[in-house]
């Protein structure tokens, strides 16, 4: 699509205090406006990204060694929808992180180099909440399930350990963040 371009060092990226950023060329302190692309030759970076007001505003996508890294939405300033990080070739999926008015909002995924599932996390209204499950590389299998609630641990939190041709379980118990009781001693599958 249609695009301007600009070299970053003819942009001034100025912090707004609530997690926004406003964009302004340098030569009028102007607002930028519509879909650019911001270079940085540098670092062999851009961000192709659109524009109201000065604030990211709609597609999003930032470039390096011309390698799609990362892709989302912006809603006036603020990261809204899914978040996609890729790993250097461009097309693998490193991370997919939700968003809801630029703060994290559902279940985060991050990926091991060979596309299998690593961790899935849940966030709400920018808290970790519900479960985090984090998963062996090799064979897959779940290693931690674990329970939040408002940013803190809440209810069962379980641990699946392989030592020494052992395989044993501990599970412990939390409450508003604070730990129930003692964990339970390891015991074996």
């Amino acid at each position: 699509y249609g695009q301007t371009e600009y070299n970053i060092e003819a942009i001034s990226a100025i912090n707004l205090g609530d997690g926004r950023i406003l964009f302004r060329t340098l030569r009028d302190e102007l607002p930028v406006q519509g879909t650019l692309r911001l270079i940085d030759g540098r670092k062999s970076e851009y961000i192709l990204a659109d524009f109201e007001n000065g604030l990211y505003n709609g597609k999003f996508q930032h470039f390096k060694h011309n390698a799609l890294r990362e892709e989302g939405a912006y809603k006036e300033g603020r990261k809204d929808g899914t978040f996609k990080e890729y790993n250097s070739d461009g097309t693998t999926v490193k991370t997919e992180k939700l968003y809801k008015n630029g703060k994290a909002d559902g279940t985060w995924m991050y990926y091991y180099t060979n596309g299998a599932v690593e961790k899935e996390k849940g966030y709400k209204n920018g808290l970790e909440h519900g479960i985090e499950r984090l998963y062996d590389y090799e064979s897959g299998e779940l290693k931690t399930e674990m329970n939040f609630s408002e940013g803190k641990k809440h209810g069962k939190q379980v641990q699946y350990m392989n030592r020494n041709r052992a395989s044993y379980i501990i599970k412990s118990n939390y409450k508003n963040g604070l730990l129930q009781g003692p964990s339970s001693k390891p015991y074996y599958n």
